[in-house]
């Protein structure tokens, strides 16, 4: 991922990181970013995903 070094944070969110995921439990990340690096970030974001798995939503 071309944009990770703009990434200054990455925190686990939703049922994982509260601790009550199931079987049917999605994954929620919320990372910390300079505005002025966004567009970056989320592009490389969504390839990075398509390169490990479908994104669905």
């Amino acid at each position: 991922m071309a944009g990770k070094e703009a990434v200054r944070g990455l925190f686990l969110a939703g049922s994982f990181g509260r601790g009550t995921a199931d079987q049917w439990s999605d994954v929620d990340l919320v990372a910390l970013v300079e505005p002025e690096h966004h567009a970056a970030v989320a592009a490389d974001w969504r390839q990075t995903l398509d390169a490990i798995t479908l994104i669905v939503f």
